[in-house]
């Protein structure tokens, strides 16, 4: 029989944690130009979503309030920049596909595909 899954034990809890991110990136989140909606919306009512902050924060029996903050706006701007909601198949060559340099394995804890890359560098 395999082992049960380990449970993360956090120092703050998702609410406490979210009510801090809501107040201190307050203008960010309001403004809507630094931050996704999507992303926030996302942050605000999935608590795995919202652990996987809170996890990079924390360092044994301490909770690094600073750190979970950069590591939140790090992610938010990048994935605001990169336009990660608006990725579709359709922007890659169909010949990606045929190379199997694009393909779906695996799926999410909500049953959703799981979108892979093989990125090659050639050298000169």
């Amino acid at each position: 029989m395999a082992s049960p899954i380990p449970i993360f034990k956090t120092l703050i809890s998702v609410e406490n944690f979210r009510a801090l991110i809501n107040d201190h990136f307050q203008k960010q989140i309001s403004d809507g130009q630094q931050y996704d909606r999507r992303d926030i919306q996302r942050f605000n009512h999935i608590d795995e979503y919202t652990l996987m902050f809170i996890q990079h924060g924390q360092f044994g029996t301490t909770f690094d309030k600073n750190r979970a903050f950069h590591i939140f706006d790090a992610a938010m701007t990048w994935r605001k920049t990169n336009n990660v909601y608006d990725v579709s198949t359709d922007e890659f060559p169909a010949d990606y596909f045929d190379r199997n340099a694009i393909y779906f394995k695996n799926r999410d804890m909500h049953n959703h595909p799981l979108r892979n890359y093989e990125l090659l560098v050639l050298s000169d």
